[in-house]
């Protein structure tokens, strides 16, 4: 398995493959073709947020024990809500609250890194699709969903959706299981375990 960064470099960006402790820099498009280039010391790198998508599907509601605190039965069919690519920020970057957030909810989240064009994809195809996992820091501001009922205003303030720090690439879902994502800082601890 190999870990993807996005790490400040040169005055922009570049992708960072750790795989085993060694860590080279990415030649070519992670959602194309790519392959490990030179090697390099990750001492003092920046992270960055490990993708910069075009925007962010997110699924509401997945869960009973959040569908019990909202107050509300577990839907028929997935919640789904799109969350703007300007939410994202790294994993070490200061989530910025708004002055009218009033109450303001964490949730460690895992996201999906999907790594090519999909659409009407078979269930047992879906895997084919994902470039990798990555830990996600979903902040809501919940006296505004109340307000107005709605979900993606009060979870769309730029910047408040801290990610990664590396996006984890080849896994299987099978053998995929989460573990102690810190939602204080989604940081150095990361949902998918090896």
């Amino acid at each position: 398995m190999v870990r993807l960064y996005r790490v400040e470099r040169d005055g922009g960006s570049a992708y960072v493959a750790e795989r085993l402790g060694t860590w080279r820099l990415v030649d070519g498009d992670i959602f194309g073709a790519f392959r490990e280039g030179a090697e390099i010391d990750p001492e003092g790198l920046t992270f960055m947020a490990p993708v910069t998508p075009s925007k962010i599907v997110c699924v509401g509601l997945n869960y009973k024990d959040h569908a019990a605190e909202q107050q509300k039965a577990l839907p028929d069919e997935p919640v789904l809500f799109i969350k703007p690519s300007t939410a994202v920020i790294g994993p070490d970057a200061a989530i910025q609250l708004p002055a009218w957030a009033g109450r303001v909810d964490h949730e460690a989240e895992l996201g999906v890194v999907i790594g090519r064009p999909a659409f009407q994809v078979p269930a047992n195809r879906a895997a084919d699709y994902i470039l990798g996992l990555t830990a996600v820091n979903d902040v809501t501001a919940r006296d505004l969903q109340k307000k107005d009922g709605t979900t993606p205003a009060a979870r769309a303030s730029t910047p408040s959706r801290q990610s990664g720090p590396a996006s984890r690439s080849g896994w299987r879902a099978a053998t995929c299981r989460c573990v102690g994502t810190s939602t204080g800082t989604c940081g150095r601890t990361h949902g998918p375990a090896s």
